[in-house]
């Protein structure tokens, strides 16, 4: 599989730290797979930050963005037995509608990405940052290089029913709340094909990891 060059070695100053010597955007679509390159980026020595992970502790009991969620939405149609935001009941419900789903973002989004902004200020080296919405909030044009995961919709859609058995329509709805992918391929400066096996997605990765470390030797020179 080949693997896109970067268009051109960018460093976008913005409010990124000293410290950090190379911000990376990792990105997709429902399914594309990029949790996959995580992982193998990880291996490799790279800092991950999962802005899912972020959502998770967002939506905890007892946090102000747990509160905020719960009022807004009703408990009795969120809340699991234990107390816990069901997330399942909470993706069908703004999945179905953007206006709720944009007051969804609204008030998960500013902790999410403050998160994100507080990691970049203490930690240093190559730091890659998985986003799902990275291009839809222009996250993006705070990195020094983005990374998008492809896959087809057809893989995407087999992959998400599975995962979390949502129905065909369910599934389709959800991947229209996102950006195409193929206008994410156009913006970034690299793309990994994950329609193929595992070791080619893995050596593809392997050769965007050797293409970063060469961006951040220019950038420390």
């Amino acid at each position: 599989m080949k693997v896109m060059k970067p268009k051109k070695t960018r460093i976008i100053p913005l409010r990124k730290p000293k410290r950090v010597s190379l911000l990376v955007g990792l990105t997709g679509g429902f399914g594309s797979g990029k949790s996959t390159a995580a992982r193998y980026f990880r291996l490799l020595g790279a800092q991950v930050i999962d802005s899912d992970q972020l959502v998770h502790e967002a939506l905890k009991p007892g946090t102000p963005t747990y509160d905020a969620v719960c009022d807004h939405f009703g408990r009795k149609k969120i809340l699991g037995a234990q107390g816990n935001i069901d997330r399942k009941k909470l993706a069908r419900i703004v999945f179905e509608n953007q206006g709720k789903r944009k007051i969804l973002e609204s008030i998960v989004h500013p902790y999410v990405f403050s998160e994100i902004e507080r990691a970049a200020k203490t930690k240093s080296g190559l730091l890659i940052l998985e986003v799902p919405l990275l291009f839809e909030t222009h996250f993006n044009e705070k990195m020094d290089a983005n990374i998008v995961v492809w896959s087809s919709e057809k893989n995407q859609m087999a992959r998400l029913r599975k995962r979390t058995g949502a129905t065909p329509s369910e599934v389709r709805a959800r991947m229209k709340a996102q950006m195409p992918l193929a206008r994410k391929k156009t913006m970034a400066d690299f793309v990994i094909n994950n329609g193929g096996s595992l070791k080619e997605t893995k050596n593809q990765v392997l050769e965007v990891w050797k293409q970063l470390k060469s961006m951040m030797k220019k950038e420390k020179a």
